[in-house]
């Protein structure tokens, strides 16, 4: 019989794929229920069923009738339940830290941005906002990176027909992809001067960007926006790019993304800023990654022209998929909670 874990993503009473918290919840919760059984608000999570099988009820303080409750920023919630208990990292507290069994980091950096505040002026620096910007901070008895996790579905190769209907649309020009949230302080800027110098120097291939698009976010010229895309639809605009953009920003240094796993999911290469978490994802030899402008323009060149460059850089990709699909990340969550649950 599998350990039973009981979940809660702060006040929503349903899951979704509308954000970018509750898609990695989702996927945490897919990969967890290879040895839990996982549920969401008292509620059995179901990767395979619609809407995950949760139906919209008011959110309850659970009975005392799971081996482990995780929590992501309900602080009611949380202080109401038994032990064993842990919750994310973020939003920070004193209480919090002190009070849970583990708190729950999605990277290796940002856990050690946790271990080493206190000490370090650097990770001060890196993190403070989210501490407050606090001297020191409560390090708590334990701390579990649980990564970040594929969805399956960003493997499955759309028909050809739908394929060449999307090239069509891209005017039949290689395409470059930005996915996902549309800020200033994540925008891939060196990258998308490198493609804009590639146009200006006779380069034929689009760019293109797509997601929420906050306030304070300028499109450059030459970016053609699509607007928010459901998320349903974006394996295959994916499929259709020629290669993806991760995000830039010293965001990049402590948190994981999601387009990353998904370029290692399609097998499409990604042009990539290198950072700490970014080779934590790609591997430190991974051949996508660029330090300034220069470099972006010379491997998105690359990518185009040399077949052999593209072609490793998807070796390399394939062989990053294991550590993040569902099935192996099943196994490592079960590891870094067994001694947890009694």
């Amino acid at each position: 019989m599998k350990p039973k874990i009981f979940t809660l993503l702060g006040n929503n009473t349903t899951l979704n794929t509308t954000g970018g918290d509750k898609i990695n919840e989702i996927r945490f919760y897919t990969a967890l229920s290879k040895h839990f059984e996982v549920y969401y608000n008292g509620q059995l999570f179901n990767p395979h069923a619609r809407d995950y099988g949760i139906k919209d009820l008011p959110i309850q303080i659970p009975e005392d009738n799971y081996d482990l409750y995780y929590i992501r920023a309900n602080n009611r919630i949380l202080y109401n339940c038994p032990r064993p208990k842990v919750a994310m990292g973020i939003p920070y507290s004193s209480w919090l830290y002190h009070h849970v069994d583990a708190v729950i980091t999605t990277t290796e950096s940002w856990k050690q941005a946790i271990l080493n505040y206190n000490d370090s002026a650097y990770y001060r620096e890196l993190v403070g906002d989210w501490y407050g910007n606090s001297e020191k901070i409560i390090v708590p008895k334990k701390i579990i990176n649980i990564r970040q996790t594929i969805d399956s579905n960003f493997m499955e190769k759309i028909d050809a027909n739908s394929l060449m209907r999307n090239r069509i649309s891209f005017g039949l020009k290689p395409t470059f992809g930005f996915f996902g949230s549309l800020a200033m302080q994540i925008f891939p800027n060196l990258a998308i001067k490198a493609l804009q110098r590639m146009i200006s120097n006779g380069y034929e291939i689009n760019i293109i960007a797509a997601g929420k698009k906050y306030q304070n976010t300028v499109i450059p010229n030459k970016v053609n926006y699509l607007g928010y895309l459901p998320y349903e639809s974006i394996p295959n605009y994916i499929q259709t790019c020629t290669c993806l953009i991760a995000n830039e920003g010293v965001e990049t240094e402590y948190l994981g993304s999601g387009k990353v796993l998904d370029a290692i999911a399609a097998g499409i290469p990604i042009l990539s800023y290198r950072s700490a978490v970014r080779e934590e994802q790609l591997g430190k030899d991974y051949l996508g990654f660029y330090n300034s402008e220069e470099e972006a323009y010379f491997i998105a060149k690359f990518i185009l022209e040399n077949h052999f460059f593209r072609n490793k850089i998807v070796e390399q990709l394939k062989l990053r998929y294991e550590m993040f699909s569902t099935e192996s990340q099943g196994d490592y969550l079960c590891k870094q909670f067994s001694d947890l649950i009694i």
